[in-house]
């Protein structure tokens, strides 16, 4: 009975040691991708700034050019705006990728924080699989013990046989 009490909790502490190692692979890759995250949470907030300060900034004058007087002021207001739009058109695009970007690497992070969610749930239950498992076969060998013992019903009456406990060891993680 003590050696099927140790093999299950041999077993459980097992599964235990394997989710540390697994826990510490996504801990790493966890700050693989929070790394770049502050750099380009300053990009993004960056570029929504240049964005912002385009849309506010409507003087026309900072596209002038030496050759805009021989030109009419209809065609030059025109060229100016274009300009302008070209330059919206780029600072949106700028902002568009980045914000991209940040969204790329705040779905990894929340990927990997799922995953060690997961993992967690995942080890709590092959502990108490291992645990079911051992209980079983430590009540199979008592029953086969009690039935094959000559006073198997005082016996079964006065003693209980100990059993692993999966929440000690679930604590664990």
């Amino acid at each position: 009975m003590a050696e099927l009490v140790s093999l299950t909790e041999q077993r459980m502490s097992w599964e235990v040691a394997r989710h540390h190692r697994e826990q510490a692979w996504m801990q790493r890759l966890r700050s693989k991708h929070l790394a770049p995250l502050d750099g380009q949470i300053e990009r993004t907030e960056l570029a929504a700034q240049a964005l912002a300060d385009l849309e506010k900034d409507q003087d026309l004058t900072r596209w002038a050019r030496g050759a805009d007087v021989l030109h009419s002021e209809c065609y030059v207001r025109r060229r100016r705006l274009a300009e302008l739009e070209r330059c919206r058109v780029a600072a949106v695009e700028h902002y568009t990728k980045e914000k991209e970007r940040l969204g790329e690497l705040l779905q990894r992070v929340a990927a990997v924080e799922s995953g060690m969610a997961i993992l967690d749930d995942v080890t709590r239950s092959r502990v108490q699989q291992a645990c079911a498992h051992g209980t079983r076969r430590i009540f199979n060998y008592w029953a086969s013990f009690v039935r094959s013992h000559p006073q198997g019903g005082e016996v079964n009456e006065r003693f209980v046989p100990a059993v692993p406990s999966p929440t000690e060891v679930a604590e664990q993680t």
